[in-house]
């Protein structure tokens, strides 16, 4: 579980860290929330090789890349959108499940999800190559995102559409006409979805049983209002508490500050239930 008090010890590092990131306006790409949750779970759980499957432009990689000497494999299939390259990483344009992990050794090893895929599929397929440990960037509550998730595994809730939340939703008819017929073909011919999943039980009981250690990594500070234009209550419900109820109480913030416009400081302090998770 995460130690508050050795979480706080890491917010001055992490900012002096931040100020330097190659992309002042990450767009389409994790802020600063998740990629402290992601410097903080580097640093303390120190891993030789991370594998990060969903690299975009390239920020998580900046990130790994200088906060810890370790071992990088990027994975992402649209390779011409890397703007930032790893010196060292090795890079994939395969899913995760298509590479032969025995040639990397794994022992001490650490995934980063962010590729917007089943979650509940990629653990059975962490636990298939003999993967322990992982974090998802998108853990997404019950009735959001655009894929199946760890907390919507747990509420037995099932992910019976692409894409769940409101605001992310096909406008034209073309697209939605698209969407009915790959959901209505996806339910339809697969028992296990690669991207839908229906509501059930199993799911709880195989994490249950396969988890050794589950968390949401807290928050440094959050908007008054949801990624998802909510109230943090519910299922929106934050369990571990922003460290900070006020912007103006963070250790350094003002030297990021200046690098945001204001009508991107809603983006930078979203966040959607970032999460740690090892496998017995």
């Amino acid at each position: 579980m995460i130690d508050k008090n050795q979480y706080y010890d890491y917010i001055e590092e992490f900012i002096d860290l931040y100020s330097k990131r190659p992309f002042k306006i990450n767009s389409n790409g994790m802020r600063f929330n998740h990629s402290f949750g992601i410097f903080y779970i580097l640093k303390t759980r120190r891993p030789k090789l991370v594998i990060e499957s969903g690299v975009d432009k390239g920020h998580s990689t900046w990130l790994i890349e200088n906060t810890l000497d370790t071992e990088i494999v990027c994975i992402d299939p649209k390779p011409h959108n890397i703007i930032y390259k790893a010196k060292n990483g090795i890079y994939f344009e395969d899913d995760f499940v298509g590479i032969d992990w025995t040639k990397f050794n794994i022992n001490n090893s650490l995934c980063i999800f962010d590729d917007h895929q089943n979650a509940y599929s990629r653990l059975m397929e962490m636990k298939w190559w003999g993967f322990k440990s992982a974090i998802f960037e998108d853990n997404f509550p019950t009735d959001e995102g655009d894929s199946y998730s760890i907390k919507q595994a747990f509420d037995e809730t099932g992910h019976e559409r692409i894409q769940l939340s409101e605001g992310f939703q096909q406008s034209t008819l073309r697209g939605k006409l698209i969407r009915y017929i790959e959901e209505k073909v996806l339910l339809k011919n697969y028992w296990r979805q690669s991207i839908l999943r229906k509501s059930n039980k199993i799911d709880k009981v195989a994490l249950d049983l396969n988890l050794n250690e589950y968390f949401e990594i807290p928050p440094i500070y959050v908007n008054k209002i949801s990624h998802f234009n909510k109230e943090w209550s519910g299922n929106y419900e934050i369990k571990s508490k922003p460290l900070f109820k006020n912007m103006e109480d963070i250790p350094k913030i003002e030297k990021i500050l200046t690098d945001i416009p204001d009508d991107q400081l809603i983006n930078e302090f979203s966040y959607c239930f970032i999460s740690y998770v090892k496998l017995n």
